[in-house]
């Protein structure tokens, strides 16, 4: 069991070592600067996951169209912009990496 905690270890300094994690920290950091700033993404983020969970098919579609429309002076400034764009990319990171695992690995229950 050691040698995975080792092992994990040694992934997660990989991890944090990527560009996509720094850019996501950096991003994040410079936006906690701003408090004012910071709670409007993070409503927007808010209310961006709760309907992403509540909605479904077509509906999602129109309903992104309308956030977008309503945080469009939001995203406009850089800040928010560059943290929005690679807090996706670190999260797709973390999708795939999951997918990984879970795809290289099988259990059999039988």
């Amino acid at each position: 069991m050691e040698e995975m905690k080792d092992a994990m270890q040694q992934f997660l300094v990989s991890l944090r070592e990527t560009e996509t994690y720094r850019n996501y920290e950096r991003y994040k950091e410079l936006l906690t600067m701003n408090p004012e700033l910071k709670q409007k993404v993070d409503a927007y983020r808010e209310k961006n996951f709760v309907f992403q969970q509540q909605c479904n098919g077509d509906v999602i579609f129109e309903e992104v169209d309308r956030l977008l429309s309503e945080m469009e002076e939001l995203r406009r400034d850089p800040l928010v912009h560059e943290f929005l764009k690679d807090e996706v990319a670190y999260c797709k990171m973390i999708q795939n990496i999951r997918d990984y695992f879970l795809n290289a690995i099988s259990v059999d229950f039988d």
